[in-house]
């Protein structure tokens, strides 16, 4: 990744993209960069996830050359996770026509985790039986026929299904500078009456007065159609002012204080008609990692916070 703020777009996957661990995309089924792939299992209530995106973020350290990053949701305890592999130089994805996934097992057509189970009337492959069964009204009208990706769809045309449909992720660096953007905010907090309580404002008004919701919109109006921001070792933009920490979290493997990264915006929501299709909510997901990047070859967890738009 480049230095500096990197800007997340969504745009229209073609039929003839196929997806591979170093695309950056969203929806469909999971590409593995490493083999160790993990099973499907929520680590807040052990139940089968859904993929969400995927994220190409190579560092300049000697394990990290390839690194991505996998971002799940849970429909049963509606917990997002976080998800990170990498590999050093010298594996097949340093050549430069190389881009196709390592992992040679069948993955799970709603996950693409790999698959232990299979339709019981043809080969369609599933992580789980609770897949499959998540999967069974939909597929029992084309089982036996060849799958077909699920590209994505205007808004007008996106309804409720299995797993969401896919899209590209395109990055651009950010284009204005930071302190202009100050020099905006102080101008309209300056303008701000210091007592909402004491003016009588409703609780729904307060998104609009909060110093920090201000600072959201002010930085994203640059670019109304960004979904992501990345920055390594930057800073995140938060929604509201309460539920912010105070520290970030610790890596919960070699104990040292992590990093922000990146973070998905509301935007993303919207332009993947991710509500519509998957009943997904949130204001935003920021996501932490290990300043070294530690945990070698295998798929680890890295904390995030998930900020909500409820009691701003």
């Amino acid at each position: 990744m480049e230095d500096g703020i990197i800007c997340g777009f969504i745009e229209e996957l073609q039929e003839e993209e196929v997806p591979n661990p170093i695309m950056n995309r969203s929806g469909g089924c999971a590409s593995w960069l490493g083999k160790k792939v993990p099973n499907n299992s929520c680590p807040y209530c052990q139940k089968p996830m859904l993929f969400m995106l995927q994220l190409y973020a190579p560092l300049e350290m000697v394990q990290s050359y390839h690194r991505v990053f996998y971002l799940f949701h849970c429909p049963f305890c509606l917990k997002f996770t976080v998800l990170r592999n990498q590999l050093p130089e010298g594996t097949l994805y340093d050549k430069e026509d190389f881009c196709e996934s390592i992992v040679t097992e069948e993955q799970c057509i709603i996950c693409g985790f790999p698959s232990s189970t299979h339709c019981p009337d043809c080969t369609t492959p599933y992580c789980c039986s609770l897949h499959c069964l998540y999967d069974r009204e939909e597929h029992k009208l084309k089982c036996g026929q060849p799958l077909q990706r699920k590209l994505g769809r205007s808004r007008d045309k996106a309804k409720p299904q299995k797993n969401a449909s896919e899209y590209l992720i395109v990055t651009e660096p950010e284009n204005e500078l930071i302190e202009k953007e100050d020099v905006q905010l102080k101008k309209v907090i300056e303008n701000m009456h210091p007592d909402n309580e004491d003016l009588g404002i409703k609780e729904s008004d307060l998104q609009q007065s909060d110093p920090v919701w201000i600072k959201f919109n002010t930085k994203i109006a640059k670019d109304p159609s960004q979904v992501l921001r990345y920055q390594f070792n930057g800073k995140p933009l938060w929604i509201k002012s309460n539920d912010i920490p105070q520290h970030p979290p610790s890596c919960p493997r070699c104990g040292k204080q992590c990093v922000f990264e990146w973070q998905l915006l509301p935007q993303f929501i919207y332009a993947t008609n991710l509500d519509i299709e998957l009943n997904i909510d949130f204001g935003t997901i920021v996501v932490y990692s290990c300043p070294d990047s530690c945990g070698g070859d295998d798929y680890v967890n890295e904390p995030i916070v998930v900020q909500y738009f409820d009691c701003i």
